[in-house]
């Protein structure tokens, strides 16, 4: 490092700053400051010639005698020296300090320029990561859009299938109220299977049919649960339509008459007697007589405009004669067919206009 002298002997380098302060140039250069301008005062000041200057007066100062007046007359020559060569130096310095100067603003807009691009790096790296950011988030957002479409979907479609099992559910329990209300049934003479309404066993409460089926009886069943009737299909039919319908067979039938007298249906049972020409007798509950039913429109089909007479064996062991008058109906006793007579000879008991198909004894 080169070693610097002070041209007054002990004076401070404050001394040649205040000196250089005198001209622009030292003006300009001190007026900064710093490490950087002191670097520059020194550059300037390692001239050649600025160096020969100051040792020449070194070596002077060194030699002289020590007396005053020379002192002071060499100290005025240096001063003088001094002026003027940092004047020409200043002069001389003045494009290399303004370069210089040109130097420091370049670099100062250098490390500007440096600092706006390291921030603007840290912006966009922000923003790339921002940007990265909002990009997993979109994805995440598509993802989760699509799995609540496929949820939507999928509950559309179960709800869909519930609907449908619920409808279904409705149906069946519809279905299921309709054949509560029917018995379902198979007949053990043939196994044929059918069922019919409830209510409609229920127009005659009083039959068995309706007690059995329609109420708190127990009755025979099959695997299925179905009831097991013991009936022929002819005659189950005619029950049927009996009970449906309220019909009577137009002809006489003696085996569906006693289905009709064992299920109890008595509007069947009074249909079918109606049909079967004669007298219907039956005992009363004390043995002092019986009753006798006489069907007169079947007994004048039959007989037409003959005789309109019929003899039957009465309860008591003894035989009796009906015989239909235009007016009224006349019973009467007579003798086994075998003895038989004449009509005279029949011993009138008793004789009833026509108000009634039916008389008591």
């Amino acid at each position: 490092m080169t070693k610097w002298h002070c041209p007054r002997g002990g004076d401070s380098w404050a001394a040649h700053r205040t000196g250089w302060a005198r001209w622009p140039l030292g003006r300009r250069v001190l007026s900064r400051g710093g490490k950087g301008d002191t670097r520059a005062f020194r550059k300037m000041a390692s001239s050649n010639a600025l160096k020969r200057s100051l040792v020449d007066m070194d070596d002077g100062l060194a030699s002289t005698s020590g007396s005053r007046k020379e002192r002071k007359s060499t100290e005025a020559t240096k001063a003088g020296l001094d002026d003027d060569t940092t004047l020409e130096l200043g002069r001389a310095m003045e494009p290399e300090a303004a370069e210089m100067e040109a130097s420091l603003k370049g670099g100062a807009l250098q490390a500007q320029i440096v600092a706006l691009r390291e921030e603007l790096a840290k912006v966009e790296a922000k923003v790339t990561e921002r940007e990265s950011r909002n990009e997993v988030l979109l994805s995440k957002l598509s993802a989760l859009q699509k799995e609540m479409s496929d949820k939507e979907r999928e509950s559309k479609r179960e709800l869909s299938v519930l609907q449908d099992a619920l409808q279904s559910s409705r149906e069946a329990g519809a279905q299921y109220e309709i054949e509560r209300e029917r018995l379902h049934y198979v007949l053990a003479a043939n196994g044929q299977e059918g069922s019919v309404p409830r209510s409609v066993l229920a127009s005659d409460p009083d039959s068995l049919l309706y007690k059995m089926y329609c109420g708190e009886w127990n009755y025979a069943r099959d695997e299925k649960g179905r009831a097991l009737i013991t009936c022929h299909p002819d005659r189950w039919a005619a029950i049927v339509e009996y009970l449906a319908t309220g019909a009577v067979p137009a002809e006489k039938d003696v085996p569906l008459l006693a289905q009709a007298r064992y299920w109890n249906l008595r509007g069947l049972v009074k249909g079918l007697e109606a049909l079967i020409p004669g007298v219907c007798v039956k005992s009363d509950s004390d043995s002092k007589g019986f009753k006798a039913q006489c069907i007169f429109v079947s007994v004048m089909e039959k007989l037409g405009k003959q005789e309109l007479k019929y003899t039957f064996s009465g309860p008591p062991g003894r035989w009796w004669a009906v015989q239909v008058m235009d007016k009224y109906v006349a019973l009467q006793a007579t003798l086994p067919p075998e003895s038989y007579s004449k009509v005279q000879d029949l011993k009138e008991v008793k004789g009833l206009h026509d108000d009634g198909p039916a008389f008591k004894w």
